[in-house]
């Protein structure tokens, strides 16, 4: 079995803020049984202390002059005293020797569902009183079993936000390190935007505008988009909010040296109400899939092009030198030519070969692979 000091912890309960519907409980002990004081009341290794009180100015007390004490003892249900000064458990206790001291109380205690008691709830009076019956007994007990209840689904709520925060730290974790930026953006039916969720990301896909400021004026992001790229955005969106359609859009994002980067947005829309729409999306930077593109282009028109010169030379010469009678003089010049000819196609394929490497390396780098 735990042992109750653990439990007691789990519950996270001490030296919390007052919480309305503990506090409306005291409230109602301390009407049912018309006494001046009541109180909601856990306790630890060294002191009482009061979640909810009604009557009492102080946090706490000691908890060796606490009656309540007494309830830590399984074997006792419940503790009524009408009369402190009689019962050696309590004659010389300060709060009851003191001026206008205790002279009535009356408790059950709060138990979890391990069995341990965990704190008690009270009422006292600074007068004597003979007509705490049964039924008012009874009434206590079910004020506390309120009570526990309370504290039990506080507790579940308690652990399913922590849980909840874990999971959303390690999502978090997991975001920050996709290449590009995940976000939840919510547009109203008057244009009304709002990042909802927005990945570190987009500090770095984004140069010249950060998360926070995206955060405070989503319409920020426009800004930095080219001309031509951010009327087709806009109008993609406009009319995702009425079909829901998917958003698959590629467009130029100009940073503030006017260095253009290329980005691919892919977003998912879903109607939360006729008036407002949210979209699960992801933001990549593909200016390096662009100038790859742009790269092999450059280097298909070269192979179709450019290197098509150098060879027709080289195969012109090739028949002139197979058909006819040339004299050494003109077959050594005809050589220097296709001498030219292979030494022009080398560099050509040379600086292909540059290229290619090139384009490779900054392709590895952006990808951080070897």
């Amino acid at each position: 079995m735990m042992d109750r000091i653990q439990e007691l912890k789990l519950f996270n309960i001490l030296d919390t803020e007052p919480e309305q519907e503990l506090d409306e409980l005291a409230q109602i002990a301390a009407s049912i049984f018309d006494t001046p004081v009541a109180l909601i009341t856990f306790m630890d290794e060294n002191r009482q202390w009061y979640k909810a009180k009604i009557g009492v100015k102080r946090e706490e007390v000691p908890l060796k002059e606490s009656f309540c004490q007494f309830l830590l003892d399984e074997n006792i249900k419940n503790l009524v005293v009408e009369d402190p000064f009689v019962d050696n458990r309590f004659k010389d206790n300060p709060n009851v020797v003191c001026e206008n001291g205790i002279k009535f109380y009356a408790s059950v205690p709060l138990v979890s569902k391990l069995g341990n008691v965990l704190g008690s709830v009270c009422i006292l009076d600074y007068k004597s009183r003979s007509d705490f019956s049964m039924t008012k007994l009874g009434a206590l007990d079910l004020i506390a079993r309120r009570v526990m209840l309370y504290i039990e689904t506080r507790k579940l709520v308690y652990q399913q936000n922590q849980e909840i925060e874990f999971n959303a730290e390690r999502l978090k974790k997991l975001t920050d390190l996709v290449p590009g930026a995940i976000f939840k953006l919510s547009i109203g039916r008057t244009g009304e935007l709002k990042f909802v969720f927005l990945s570190e990301g987009i500090n770095n896909l984004a140069p010249g505008i950060s998360k926070e400021d995206l955060k405070k004026n989503p319409r920020k992001l426009l800004d930095f988009i080219a001309a031509e790229s951010r009327e087709k955005i806009e109008f993609l969106f406009k009319s995702s909010f009425k079909d829901l359609s998917l958003i698959n859009f590629e467009y130029i994002y100009e940073g503030p040296k006017k260095n253009k980067l290329w980005h691919w947005m892919r977003a998912r829309p879903e109607r939360k109400s006729e008036n407002e729409v949210i979209w699960y999306g992801i933001i990549l930077d593909i200016t390096q899939k662009v100038n790859h593109k742009e790269a092999l282009e450059k280097m298909l028109f070269d192979i179709s092009h450019v290197l098509r010169k150098p060879v027709a030379n080289i195969k012109g010469i090739v028949d002139v030198l197979l058909e006819e009678d040339l004299t050494s003089e003109e077959r050594e010049s005809y050589c220097a030519v296709i001498f030219s000819a292979v030494e022009e196609l080398d560099g050509y394929i040379h600086q292909l070969n540059q290229e290619y490497f090139s384009l490779k390396s900054l392709l590895n780098k952006k990808w951080g692979l070897s």
